[in-house]
C-alpha cells in the first residue's frame, strides 16, 4: 500500500503520517513489488473464540498437572483440601446424572 493510500485509509494526511514514522509511533517500510495476500479474512464468531480459549486453557491445565506429577504413579498424590477429596470421590463413582437446577 502506498503512502497516500495508508493516509487515506487512516483518515490522515500524508504528513501526518510522516510525522507519526520520524517520533517513531509508526514504522514505514519501502517494497520493491511485494504484494500480502490475506487468506483467511473471516471473523471468529463469539462462539468460537470461546470454545479456543476454553481449549487453550485446559490444555495448559493438564500440561502443568501431568507435568507437576513427575512420573509417579497415578493416585499416588494426596489430596489437600477437603474440596479436593469431594471433587475425586465424585470422579470415582463414574458416570452420573448432573442436576443443573439445583445450581
Amino acid at each position: 500500500m502506498r503512502i497516500t493510500e495508508s493516509a487515506k485509509y487512516l483518515g490522515i494526511s500524508i504528513n501526518t503520517l510522516k510525522a507519526m514514522a520520524d517520533s517513531g509511533k509508526i514504522k514505514l517500510y519501502k517494497t520493491t513489488g511485494v504484494e500480502i495476500e490475506i487468506i483467511n479474512d473471516r471473523e471468529k464468531k463469539y462462539e468460537e473464540e470461546l470454545a479456543e480459549d476454553i481449549m487453550k486453557i485446559l490444555t495448559c491445565y493438564s500440561a502443568r498437572y501431568y507435568g507437576a506429577r513427575g512420573g509417579r504413579k497415578k493416585g499416588s498424590r494426596k489430596p489437600k483440601t477437603e474440596a479436593e477429596v469431594a471433587i475425586l470421590s465424585e470422579i470415582a463413582k463414574g458416570p452420573q446424572e448432573i442436576d443443573f437446577d439445583g445450581i
